[in-house]
């Protein structure tokens, strides 16, 4: 009886185990899941406001807008564009960070390609959206803004990589020993003045810089703490949930093994 006793002990301490274990494995899936999906709906959602920005014909975001203007001028498309100047970024960063530079960021390469896709994507779905009137140019310009800081609210909630764009400001500020925001800044007026310099010179005219141009700068942060607020409460709620779901799972499987071995 006594033996017995310890072989049910024994069992129950290798099920206790083997729950702790499946319910780890459970959780790291799910997690990898969540945030594999959360960065590739952030990156469709700034597509989608890229694109918005651009028909809107009011001005873009500081790199859409040297990215279009290039577009223009040349033979690729502003996807592609994209996709050369996020690996760009890339290289630089490997060469700024060296022996600091993570092997996980070289995933931004693969980054880069899906949010080129996802831009030329967009674009041609966009296409046919001429606004006609003030209104509708406004209308297109804020929703671009609401849009864009939702995609940079999944992105950053995502927890993985950001777009190389970001991870080159990132490395700077860090060997600089300076403000993300200073860098940031110097970032945007260079991609400004240049895609002005270019637009002018190759179109005659200044293109996709204007109003929109400096209402993006200026609501997209704002509107990006906004989001965080609203949406922190309901994704802790749906991670607090999924969590229970899986422990609840995990204990049932743990009684019904030991049912199992205890029926005589």
């Amino acid at each position: 009886m006594e033996n017995k006793s310890k072989y049910f002990k024994m069992v129950e301490e290798f099920l206790k185990r083997e729950f702790i274990k499946q319910t780890s494995e459970d959780l790291n899936l799910k997690v990898k899941i969540k945030k594999i999906l959360f960065l590739n709906i952030g990156l469709l959602l700034m597509a989608v406001a890229i694109a918005l920005s651009i028909r809107c014909n009011m001005g873009t975001s500081p790199m859409s807008a040297f990215a279009y203007v290039l577009s223009l001028v040349t033979p690729f498309n502003v996807g592609t564009i994209l996709i050369f100047f996020n690996l760009f970024f890339v290289i630089c960063e490997v060469l700024i960070a060296k022996s600091e530079f993570k092997k996980i960021q070289y995933f931004q390469v693969i980054l880069s390609f899906v949010f080129g896709y996802f831009t030329n994507f967009t674009m041609k779905l966009t296409e046919n959206i001429i606004p006609t009137t003030q209104l509708d140019k406004w209308i297109l310009c804020i929703a671009s803004c609401f849009i864009m800081a939702l995609g940079i609210v999944f992105e950053v909630k995502a927890k993985t990589l950001l777009l190389p764009d970001d991870g080159i400001l990132i490395v700077v500020s860090q060997k600089l020993e300076k403000g993300f925001g200073e860098i940031k800044v110097v970032f945007d007026v260079i991609c400004v003045i240049l895609a002005a310099i270019i637009s002018y010179i190759q179109l005659g005219c200044i293109n996709a810089i204007g109003i929109g141009t400096v209402v993006s700068a200026a609501c997209v942060g704002y509107i990006v703490k906004f989001y965080k607020k609203m949406l922190q409460k309901a994704v802790e709620a749906y991670s607090s949930e999924e969590v229970e779901n899986i422990k609840n799972k995990s204990k049932t499987t743990l009684k019904d093994a030991k049912d199992k071995i205890t029926k005589p």
